[in-house]
C-alpha cells in the first residue's frame, strides 16, 4: 500500500454523504425524486404528501403524481457501497495497489455513460423514462423546433415529453464527489 491507511479512510468518508438522504441523514433505501429535482427517502415524501405536498429540501410545492423512484441514485449508492468495501480491503491489507486501478474504474463507471463512454456533464437532467440525458444542450436546442416536445429516449427508445425532464441535484452532487475521489486516488498512485 503506497498511501497511509488514513488516506483511504478519508476517501471513504468523502463518498459517504452522497449516499445519505439530506433529511433523515441515513443511507437511502428508497430514493425518490421530486419535480424540483431533490431526492429524499420515500418515507419523507409520503409524510410531505400528507402535509401539503411541500418539498422538504427547497420548500416548493410539488405534484405527488410526478415523484419517481430515483434508480440512478440507487445504482450510484450500490456502486459506492461496493467501492467503500474495496477501499476498506486496501486499508486492511487484503488488496494490493493494483486494486486501486480497479477501484478507479468502478468510480469512473458511475460518472460515464455506458453507451457512449463519455463522462456525464455537471448539468445533469433526467428524462421522463428516468434515464440520464447525456446531451442536455442538444435536447434543449431541439425543443425549440419540436412543437409537441416529444422525444425518443436514447436508452430505451420510449417517447417522453420534455416537460417531464428535470434536473437531478443529487446526481450532480454524486458526480462531483466521485470526480474528486478519482482525482485523489489517481494522484496517490
Amino acid at each position: 500500500m503506497s498511501q497511509h491507511p488514513t488516506f483511504y479512510i478519508s476517501l471513504m468518508e468523502k463518498l459517504t454523504p452522497a449516499t445519505l438522504c439530506p433529511i433523515t441523514k441515513k443511507m437511502y433505501a428508497l430514493p425518490y425524486v421530486t419535480s424540483c429535482g431533490h431526492t429524499v427517502e420515500k418515507s419523507v415524501l409520503i409524510n410531505n404528501i400528507n402535509n401539503n405536498n411541500i418539498c422538504p429540501v427547497c420548500k416548493q410545492q410539488f405534484d405527488p403524481k410526478t415523484i419517481k423512484f430515483n434508480q440512478n441514485v440507487r445504482n450510484a449508492i450500490d456502486s459506492i457501497v461496493r467501492i467503500k468495501g474495496n477501499l476498506l480491503g486496501v486499508v486492511n491489507g487484503f488488496c494490493d495497489d493494483k486494486s486501486i486501478d480497479s477501484i478507479i474504474r468502478d468510480l469512473q463507471s458511475i460518472i460515464t455513460d455506458p453507451s457512449t463512454q463519455k463522462e456525464y456533464t455537471s448539468q445533469q437532467f433526467i428524462n421522463g423514462c428516468n434515464h440520464i440525458v447525456t446531451d442536455p444542450q442538444t435536447l434543449l436546442i431541439s425543443a425549440f423546433s419540436n412543437p409537441d416536445k416529444m422525444f425518443k429516449c436514447s436508452k430505451c427508445d420510449n417517447m417522453y415529453n420534455l416537460n417531464s425532464t428535470y434536473s437531478d441535484s443529487r446526481m450532480i452532487e454524486v458526480f462531483e464527489v466521485v470526480r474528486n475521489v478519482i482525482t485523489l486516488l489517481s494522484s496517490a498512485r
